[in-house]
């Protein structure tokens, strides 16, 4: 096996790749905000690790409370991996650097920048596909923070190229911003002037799963339901969730691949992984 720290040595580098995570004090929300969400880490941190075990360099992981202690990277590792890039401020901070870099995941508007991406507007054409297939007629979608979040605003775009007249209802993100956004819109389902529902992520979507449920009505027999995220606890769910999985192993993986191969000798990179369908009980589908 290679010896990494030799190598290091011979490329005048520290042989060390950082994942960082700079902390979101002005975001709505975000992926640490809620304990529900730390599955998605171990799934960026396999998904590197695929890669960097393989290759000279080690894995480090960097957290910083703001973008004042950024510095602080340029004598510690050889490249970054920007996790959860936040907005044009965290990427041109890490472009600064000067060091090699690749921001991910949401970055599909990161323009100028080395990213990877997913590909959340495919997401939500995705979602339509699922309830199309399952014969909703008349769905809404729930979601969150869509002026403030460009994923959430992104997957209803696409969602609206299939069901173009689809209605926005914004409660917040959560299990009880989704039971928020059911009530408010209760009489519309009891009366069959809405037979579907589309969510932004797992996490509220179950909150619709059970005000729906506790209104009297079925999933998926009344209301058929696709959310998004493949979050864990979806197979213990009463009702198995069809979902969209944004494949995080696999983004980080090409991140840190493009890294590696591309971003080191100074080639300009903007790769995106597309997300694929869950089928589940929610929406009527095996």
């Amino acid at each position: 096996s290679p010896d990494k720290s030799a190598s290091a040595l011979r490329r005048k580098g520290t042989g060390k790749i950082a994942l960082l995570d700079i902390k979101k004090n002005t975001a709505p929300y975000s992926w640490n905000s809620f304990s529900v969400f730390k599955w998605f880490y171990s799934d960026v941190i396999e998904g590197i690790s695929k890669v960097i075990n393989n290759s000279m360099f080690q894995l480090i992981i960097e957290s910083l409370e703001n973008l004042s202690q950024i510095n602080r990277l340029k004598n510690s590792c050889d490249g970054i991996i920007l996790f959860d890039a936040g907005n044009p401020v965290e990427a041109e901070a890490v472009k600064k650097t000067g060091l090699p870099y690749v921001l991910s995941h949401h970055t599909v508007d990161f323009e100028g920048y080395n990213t990877c991406s997913t590909d959340n507007f495919y997401g939500g054409i995705l979602q339509a596909e699922i309830l199309e297939k399952s014969g909703a007629k008349n769905p809404v979608y729930i979601s969150g923070f869509t002026d403030k979040v460009f994923s959430h605003s992104e997957r209803y775009r696409g969602f609206k190229t299939v069901y173009p007249d689809a209605p926005l209802v914004e409660e917040g993100i959560g299990v009880e911003a989704g039971r928020k956004a059911v009530s408010s819109i209760l009489k519309s389902f009891l009366k069959g002037n809405i037979d579907s529902a589309a969510v932004v992520n797992d996490y509220t979507a179950a909150g619709v799963y059970y005000q729906i449920s506790d209104s009297g009505l079925k999933v998926p027999e009344d209301i058929k339901i696709v959310s998004y995220d493949n979050m864990p606890f979806n197979s213990i769910l009463p009702v198995p969730f069809s979902t969209i999985d944004l494949n995080p192993s696999q983004i980080y993986e090409k991140a840190a691949s493009l890294l590696i191969n591309n971003v080191m000798k100074g080639e300009a990179v903007s790769e995106a992984v597309k997300p694929s369908p869950v089928a589940g009980n929610t929406a009527g589908i095996d």
